[in-house]
């Protein structure tokens, strides 16, 4: 595995994070195709920064109300994560919220619902209770069920 490469996808990433937050969601669009296919070109597709790089593209995506492009990179994106880290880590059950949050962002409540409840078992199981994650995903949870 070429450190350099990682290194730079992570770069990209941090790039991506900051058109995000100034809403410039085209050009981070193009910007994270882009880092998708350098880690394709290096064959780092089984890797955790792929799975991020994916992750990030479908964010940007849904932000900009393209559901039906998010939707199969989110599904890659967690795929990915759960063969790399297991289904039961932390950074898996917030790529499940992620997921679920885009279900409910498309009306699709009850693909949404097992999502949001697998994720918080995992975070309470692995991080307890009192984490402040914890206290997201039953954010994200109820939420839904408002809706």
């Amino acid at each position: 595995m070429n450190q350099s490469i990682i290194n730079q996808i992570q770069k990209y990433n941090q790039t991506l994070g900051m058109l995000y937050q100034q809403g410039q969601y085209e050009q981070a669009i193009i910007f994270a195709q882009q880092t998708c296919d350098l880690a394709k070109s290096y064959s780092l597709t089984n890797e955790v920064i792929y799975a991020d790089s994916l992750n990030l593209l479908a964010i940007l995506y849904q932000s900009m109300g393209q559901y039906k492009q998010a939707l199969p990179i989110s599904q890659q994106a967690l795929e990915i994560r759960g063969k790399i880290l297991g289904n039961d880590h932390p950074d898996y059950a917030a790529f499940l919220n992620n997921l679920a949050v885009l279900y409910e962002s498309m009306g699709q409540y009850e693909q949404a619902l097992p999502l949001h409840q697998q994720a918080l078992k995992i975070i309470g199981k692995i991080l307890g209770t009192d984490h402040p994650n914890y206290a997201e995903s039953l954010y994200n949870l109820a939420v839904l069920y408002r809706s």
